[in-house]
């Protein structure tokens, strides 16, 4: 029988090595400009610090939103703060945000629950367009018992059967295992618990053609 504090482990090895894997593309461009700069030479020292400047500025746009999204579980959060993190985080993709309704600008330990399960449905929704779209958050109801919905578009949308199951298992809490877990799928895993907290279920499916929804209902 496998202990509760070695599942703990699992976990956090699986979202660790998802992390490493989010931030690899911006952390190696970083160095291989380094690397072009070290060869010397004039030509070529413009392109490689605008590639320093670009990545370095990306990989720390990204760890500023995993620092939420990812993040201890028990701290407060300024809700406005973390939409922004948001945004900049995808700065450089080819994905469009709207947001209607929210949880005021305080810090607080409140927000921090429901921020942190609407970060990680934007990454669900984020996953769905690997060629950009558009994504329009809405968000209702009190801090503590939250709706929300995220409406998307774009083509193609790609809604992967084993993160769902993945995401299923997580909403289960007391009943979800990490078996046939791996580190893609333990943030949709991380989704369905942060929604279990608050006695929640998410899901996502598709609503016609280049479009989706990802939504919260109760437990």
């Amino acid at each position: 029988m496998t202990s509760s504090s070695s599942l703990d482990l699992d976990f956090a090895a699986l979202l660790c090595a998802r992390l490493c894997h989010d931030m690899a593309g911006p952390v190696g461009a970083v160095n291989n400009g380094a690397e072009l700069l070290s060869e010397g030479g004039d030509e070529g020292l413009e392109e490689a610090r605008e590639l320093i400047s670009s990545c370095a500025g990306q990989a720390v746009r990204r760890l500023r939103f995993f620092r939420l999204a990812y993040g201890s579980h028990y701290g407060a959060m300024d809700w406005s703060g973390a939409m922004q993190a948001s945004e900049a985080m995808l700065a450089d993709s080819k994905i469009e945000i709207a947001w209607r309704g929210g949880y005021g600008a305080a810090e607080s330990f409140e927000i921090a629950d429901t921020g942190k399960l609407a970060l990680n449905m934007l990454l669900l929704a984020v996953n769905a367009l690997p060629r950009g779209g558009q994504l329009d958050f809405a968000f209702a109801g009190e801090v503590r018992k939250p709706s929300i919905t995220i409406r998307g578009s774009g083509v193609p949308v790609i809604i992967d059967d084993d993160a769902m199951a993945a995401l299923a298992s997580g909403c289960r809490r007391e009943g979800a295992v990490l078996k046939d877990i791996n580190a893609r799928f333990v943030q949709p895993f991380l989704t369905g618990m942060l929604a279990a907290d608050l006695g929640l279920t998410v899901g996502a499916a598709a609503t016609g053609e280049g479009q989706f929804e990802v939504s919260t209902a109760p437990a």
